[in-house]
C-alpha cells in the first residue's frame, strides 16, 4: 500500500476546509501523558490491600476472577461510575481512534466487518465486543487475536488499584462491565492500536462505552425491541437511547430504519451538529447467500450514501505523541465536504511499517494478519498503478444470511467516513477483508451430517431475520430446533415467528441467572408447535436433535449466546 508524504505543521494533521482551502489551525494545547501504570512489563506498585479485600491480582485466573465477581452493580445505568474509574486510569480513552457501535441486533457483525478491512488495509486495530459466545478472552482482541494473558493481567490490575482508590473515596464499586470496559481501554492503549471498535453492551447513551467523547464515526445498526426495562417500552424510546453515541460534530452512519426510529435519528443528529449517513444497499452490487456463505460484490458507485443533517466540520487531526508521528489519532470532527476517489487515499494517516506494530504475541507475517485464509495472490489486489475497480470481483464471505446484506452495508459505509478523513483504505483492503471476516454465533455451521448451526437470534427483529434465511435455505428440509432463551427477552414473538418451521422442538435452560427455566420454554412453545420436549442438559438436547433430524436434516439452535459455546462443545464430544 502506498504511504504519502505527511505534511505537518507544530504536530497536527493538515486538512482542507469544505471550499478546499487550508484548514485554520486550533491553538495548539500541551497534552500531558496519561499515566496508566507501567508498559513495559515491570512489577507494578502494590498499596496496601483493605482488610477482607481479594489479594491483588498477580495472574490471568485473578484478573477474571475479579471481574466475575465484581461486587457493585454500576450506578443505576449511568457514566458516573466509568468516569470515576476512567479519571484515575488518566482518561486513556480519549487517546484512542475509535469507532462506536450500537443498535439491537447485527452490531457484531458490523464490528467484525470494520475491523478485519482496516486490518487488511495494514492498521493496528483493537476490537471490544459481547457477549462472548465460546471464551471470555473473545471480548478483547488486537488484530483478531485476543489479548494476550500477560496484557490482560496487566491492564486489570491496573483497573483494580483505581477500584480501590474509588472505595477509599467514597465511591461505589464499579461493575463488571464497568469495568472490563476500563480494562479494554487500558489493552488498547498500551497496544498502542491505530483504530479500536467499541461495541456497546446495552443501549448506547448510558452504556459505559459511551464515556468516548470524540469517535472518529459512530454506527447505529438495525433497531428494534430488546432490553425495555432498561431502554424504554416503545421503539422511539429505544431509538433515543441508542442515538445517545452520537456525538457533536462526529458523523455517524445508520442501518436504514423503520420511520420513527429515524425521525428519533435525525432529530438527534441534527442537535448534535452531525452528518448522518443512511447505509444503502446500492453499497454492494450483488448479495446472495445460501446456509454455508454469502456472495457480494461491491458497487461502482459504493461512494453513495444518503446524508441526512448537517455535515458537521473538519478539525486538524492530533497526532499521538505514544510512537511514531505516522501514527494516526482521529478523535471526531473529521467529517469532510465529500468522498475521495475509491482506493486512492493515500494518505496523511499511513499505517505504521509492519516492524512498528508491536504485539504481546509478536508481528505478524507480511500480509497475513491473523487469518488462516491467508492474502489474496497480487494479481487480486489491482495493479500497482491504481485501485482495483469496485464490483471486478465476487467475494465469498463466511458471514451469511439475509441480514448480513445490511450489516456489511452499515460496515462499508462507515470505511467510507474513514476514507473521507484521509485513512487509506485501497478496495482490495476491503475485499479481503470480507472475505476473511468471521464471527462466532452467527448462523454458524458446527457440524456435518446432519448439519448443526447456531445462531444468537433472541429478539423479535432478530427472528424475523432468521426467519427470512430459514425459508430461503432450508426448504424442503427436516428442521430439528434447540432454543434457550433469557426470562426477559420476547421470546413469545420469537416462539411464534420461528416455530412453524420446525418439525420438533428441544428445550434447554440456558446458564444464567436470567435464564428462562427449559420446562417454561416448552409450555409457551407448544402453543405454536405439538412436538416440544424439554431437555434437561445441553448435551442431551444436541444428541436427542442430531438423532431426530438424522443425517440429511438440519438442526438449528438459537436464542441466548449464552449456551451456544457448551452446545458446540457438546458436538464436538458426542458427535
Amino acid at each position: 500500500m502506498e504511504n504519502r508524504t505527511v505534511k505537518m505543521r507544530n504536530n497536527k494533521l493538515m486538512g482542507c476546509n469544505k471550499n478546499g482551502g487550508p484548514q485554520v489551525e486550533e491553538p495548539q494545547v500541551e497534552e500531558k501523558e496519561p499515566k496508566v501504570g507501567n508498559a513495559n512489563g515491570q512489577p507494578i506498585e502494590e498499596p496496601q490491600l483493605e482488610e477482607g479485600r481479594a489479594a491483588w491480582i498477580h495472574n490471568y485466573e485473578q484478573a477474571r476472577r475479579f471481574i466475575r465477581e465484581a461486587p457493585g452493580c454500576g450506578d443505576s445505568y449511568s457514566l458516573t461510575n466509568i468516569q470515576n474509574l476512567m479519571a484515575r486510569l488518566g482518561n486513556v480513552q480519549e487517546r484512542l481512534s475509535a469507532i462506536h457501535v450500537a443498535g439491537t441486533n447485527g452490531k457484531g457483525s458490523v464490528c467484525a466487518c470494520i475491523c478485519q478491512i482496516l486490518q487488511e488495509a495494514g492498521y493496528r486495530t483493537g476490537l471490544y465486543s459481547s457477549p462472548a459466545v465460546f471464551d471470555e478472552a473473545e471480548t478483547i482482541r488486537i488484530n483478531g487475536v485476543p489479548i494476550s494473558s500477560q496484557g490482560f493481567v496487566q491492564a486489570a490490575a491496573m483497573v483494580q488499584r483505581a477500584c480501590a482508590k474509588m472505595q477509599r473515596d467514597g465511591m461505589a464499586h464499579p461493575s463488571a462491565f464497568e469495568i472490563e470496559t476500563a480494562v479494554a481501554f487500558c489493552c488498547f492503549y498500551m497496544e498502542k492500536c491505530d483504530y479500536v471498535v467499541l461495541e456497546t453492551g446495552m443501549g448506547g447513551a448510558k452504556d459505559a462505552t459511551n464515556i468516548i467523547r470524540h469517535p472518529v464515526c459512530s454506527v447505529l445498526t438495525s433497531i428494534s425491541k430488546d432490553h425495555m426495562a432498561f431502554l424504554g417500552e416503545t421503539l422511539e424510546e429505544i431509538a433515543a437511547e441508542k442515538a445517545g453515541i452520537i456525538k457533536p460534530g462526529c458523523p455517524c452512519v445508520t442501518a436504514q430504519q423503520q420511520p420513527e426510529v429515524m425521525d428519533v435519528l435525525q432529530r438527534a443528529a441534527n442537535k448534535a451538529g452531525s452528518r448522518l449517513v443512511v447505509a444503502i444497499d446500492g453499497l454492494l452490487a450483488s448479495y446472495e447467500y445460501d446456509s454455508r456463505e454469502s456472495r457480494l460484490s461491491l458497487s461502482d458507485s459504493s461512494a453513495q450514501a444518503l446524508p441526512v443533517g448537517n455535515r458537521g466540520s473538519v478539525q486538524p487531526l492530533p497526532v499521538d505523541n505514544r510512537g511514531s508521528s505516522a501514527r494516526p489519532l482521529l478523535r471526531g470532527k473529521c467529517d469532510s465536504a465529500g468522498p475521495l476517489p475509491v482506493g486512492d487515499r493515500g494518505s496523511s494517516a499511513g499505517p505504521l511499517p509492519a516492524g512498528d506494530r508491536r504485539s504481546s504475541a509478536g508481528p505478524l507475517p507480511a500480509g497475513d494478519r491473523g487469518s488462516s485464509a491467508g492474502p489474496l495472490p497480487a494479481g487480486d489486489r489491482g495493479s500497482s498503478a491504481g485501485p482495483a475497480t469496485a464490483g471486478s470481483r465476487q467475494i465469498h464471505c463466511a458471514l451469511t444470511g439475509a441480514w448480513q446484506r445490511q450489516n456489511i452495508a452499515c460496515a462499508l459505509a462507515a470505511v467510507r467516513i474513514l476514507q473521507e478523513c484521509g485513512v487509506s483504505v485501497p478496495v482490495w483492503a476491503v475485499e479481503q477483508g470480507l472475505a476473511k471476516v468471521r464471527l462466532p454465533g452467527r448462523l454458524e455451521r458446527i457440524h456435518e451430517k446432519p448439519d448443526i448451526y447456531i445462531d444468537g437470534a433472541h429478539n423479535e427483529g432478530a427472528a424475523l431475520a432468521l426467519k427470512e434465511t430459514v425459508q430461503n435455505c432450508f426448504t424442503n428440509t427436516k428442521i430439528v430446533y434447540i432454543i434457550g432463551v433469557l426470562a426477559d427477552k420476547e421470546y413469545e414473538a420469537v416462539l411464534r415467528l420461528l416455530l412453524p418451521f420446525a418439525a420438533q422442538v428441544f428445550t434447554v435452560t440456558p446458564e444464567n441467572e436470567r435464564a428462562l427455566p427449559g420446562r417454561a420454554l416448552a409450555a409457551a412453545a407448544s402453543k405454536y408447535k405439538a412436538q416440544v420436549s424439554y431437555a434437561p442438559s445441553v448435551a442431551q438436547a444436541a444428541r436427542l436433535a442430531a438423532d431426530a433430524a438424522g443425517e440429511q436434516g438440519v438442526v438449528l439452535a438459537f436464542g441466548s449466546f449464552s449456551y451456544l459455546g457448551k452446545l458446540k462443545r457438546a458436538v464436538e464430544d458426542f458427535l
